[in-house]
C-alpha cells in the first residue's frame, strides 16, 4: 500500500503537466473561501442574536417603559451586528415634546459616545430623509465636505409605525470585521441596511405598543377618578380629598425610594382608598359634629366595604386592595379593620395612613376648620412609632415643602359645562 502511494506521488511529480504553483493557489483559494464562509456564518449568528435580543425587548412588561428609556436600552445592541462605528437615534421632536433634551440641548441618542453633534445628524436627515421614506438610504465613501469630515458612510432608516414617525436611525462609518480578506470592498451593504431597517421596525412597533398601553392606563385612571368624584359629590367637605391623598402618598413613596411603578400604584390606591364610604349614610358622613360610638362603628366599615366593591375587579385592581383595606391600621395595633401591628400592615397601607391623616387634619370638615400646618406637624410627630410608621413619618417631613405645595396649589377638577342640546362641552 505504502509503495503504491509513493509510486502515485512520483508519477504526479514526474507528470510534465503538473503545476505545483497552481495547486498551491487552488489550496489558498479554498482556504480563503472557507474563511469567508466562516465569517459569514459568524455574522449570521450575530444577526440572529441581535434580532432575538430585540424581540425579547418587546416582551410584555409589568410596567410601561418610558419611550426614552426604551430607546436607550435598544441602541447599544446595534453597532456590533451592523458593522458600524456608532448608531444614532434621532427622535421626532413632535412626538417627544414632553421629554427634555439631553444636557447641552442635544436630543440625539447614541449607542455609545457621540460621534458628531446634533446638527450633523439633522443635516443627514435634511439631505437624505425624503429618500428614507421609501427604502433605507445607504451611502459609502462620502466626501469630507459632503456632510462632515467624521462621517464617511451612513445608513439612514425611518422609525415609523403606520403614519406615525417616531424618528430615524443612522448607522455611521462601516467597520471591517477582523480578519477581512485583502481586496474586500469596505462599506455598508444591503445586509447591514436590512438589519437596521428591521431594528427600526421592531422599535417602532414597541413604541406604538407603549403608547397604546399608556392610553389604556390613562383611560383606566380617568374612569377611577370619575367613580371617586361620584362618591365625593355627596359631601362638599370631602370633595378632592381622595386625589390630594393620592398626590401626598405618591410624593411620600417617591421620597421613600420606591420605584416609579410603585409610586403609580400608590397614587391609584390613594384615589380609591375611601370608595367604601359610598355605603356610609349621609347622616353620618355629613354630621356637623363629632361621631358617637355607633356612628364611629359605621364609618369604620368603609375599608371592608371598599374591599368588597373592588375585589370583583381583582384582575385589574389586585395591587390596590392592601392599601384600600388597611389605610386605617395603626402601628400599635389599635387601628381597624384587623388590628394589625407594625410591619404586618402592608407598606401601601402605612403610606396612605399618613397621607390620609395629613389631609384630614389640614382640610375643613363639617365640625371644624382645617388645622394650622404647625398643629398638624405636631400631631404627626407625636404619633410617630405608635399611630404611624416612624421611618415614613421621617420621609414625610423630608418632603414636607412639596406636600405643602401640593396642598396649597391643589385645584379640584370642576365638572365641564355642557352645551344646550349637545353632548359637547362649552368652549373656553
Amino acid at each position: 500500500m505504502a509503495d503504491s502511494a509513493l509510486a502515485s506521488r512520483t508519477r504526479c511529480t514526474d507528470d510534465p503537466q503538473f503545476d505545483p504553483d497552481a495547486l498551491i493557489k487552488q489550496v489558498e483559494s479554498l482556504e480563503q473561501e472557507v474563511q469567508s464562509l466562516t465569517e459569514q456564518v459568524t455574522r449570521d449568528f450575530e444577526e440572529l442574536a441581535l434580532l432575538q435580543s430585540l424581540a425579547v425587548s418587546m416582551e410584555l412588561r409589568t410596567s410601561t417603559p418610558e419611550p426614552m428609556a426604551l430607546m436607550l436600552d435598544f441602541l447599544p445592541k446595534l453597532p456590533l451586528s451592523t458593522m458600524c462605528q456608532a448608531v444614532a437615534l434621532v427622535p421626532n421632536i413632535e412626538m417627544f415634546a414632553d421629554h427634555k433634551p439631553n444636557e447641552g440641548n442635544a436630543f440625539t441618542l447614541w449607542s455609545g459616545d457621540p460621534l458628531v453633534e446634533d446638527d450633523v445628524c439633522r443635516k443627514i436627515i435634511a439631505t437624505y430623509g425624503e429618500n428614507a421614506k421609501v427604502d433605507p438610504v445607504v451611502i459609502n465613501d462620502l466626501a469630507a465636505d459632503q456632510i462632515d469630515s467624521r462621517i464617511r458612510d451612513i445608513i439612514l432608516v425611518e422609525i415609523r409605525h403606520a403614519d406615525r414617525l417616531a424618528g430615524w436611525l443612522i448607522a455611521c462609518n462601516h467597520v471591517k470585521p477582523a480578519g477581512t480578506l485583502p481586496g474586500v470592498r469596505d462599506g455598508f451593504t444591503t445586509i447591514e441596511a436590512n438589519l437596521i431597517l428591521t431594528a427600526g421596525s421592531i422599535l417602532a412597533t414597541q413604541l406604538h405598543n407603549t403608547r397604546l398601553l399608556r392610553q389604556k392606563e390613562q383611560l383606566f385612571t380617568d374612569v377611577v377618578r370619575a367613580m371617586v368624584n361620584a362618591v365625593e359629590a355627596r359631601d362638599d367637605y370631602t370633595c378632592g380629598h381622595s386625589e390630594r391623598v393620592a398626590l401626598f402618598a405618591k410624593e411620600l413613596a417617591r421620597e421613600a425610594g420606591l420605584t416609579v411603578t410603585d409610586c403609580d400604584r400608590i397614587y391609584l390606591t390613594g384615589l380609591l382608598h375611601d370608595v367604601g364610604k359610598i355605603a356610609v349614610p349621609d347622616a353620618v358622613l355629613q354630621k356637623p359634629g363629632l361621631l358617637n360610638a355607633e356612628e364611629r362603628s359605621v364609618i369604620e366599615t368603609h375599608p371592608d366595604v371598599g374591599w368588597r366593591i373592588l375585589y370583583p375587579l381583582v384582575n385589574q385592581l389586585s395591587e390596590v386592595l392592601p392599601g384600600v383595606l388597611f389605610h386605617h391600621e395603626r402601628i400599635d395595633g389599635k387601628g381597624y379593620p384587623d388590628g394589625l401591628v407594625g410591619e404586618e400592615i402592608p407598606l401601601d397601607g402605612r403610606i396612605l395612613a399618613i397621607s390620609d391623616a395629613y389631609d384630614a387634619m389640614t382640610s375643613d370638615r363639617p365640625y371644624r376648620g382645617g388645622m394650622p400646618q404647625e398643629k398638624a406637624e405636631e400631631i404627626l410627630r407625636s404619633g410617630a412609632g405608635s399611630q404611624w410608621d416612624a421611618d415614613l413619618i421621617g420621609h414625610f417631613f423630608d418632603a414636607m415643602p412639596r406636600m405643602i405645595a401640593i396642598r396649597e396649589s391643589y385645584n379640584r377638577r370642576e365638572p365641564q359645562a355642557r352645551q344646550h342640546g349637545s353632548y359637547m362641552p362649552v368652549e373656553g
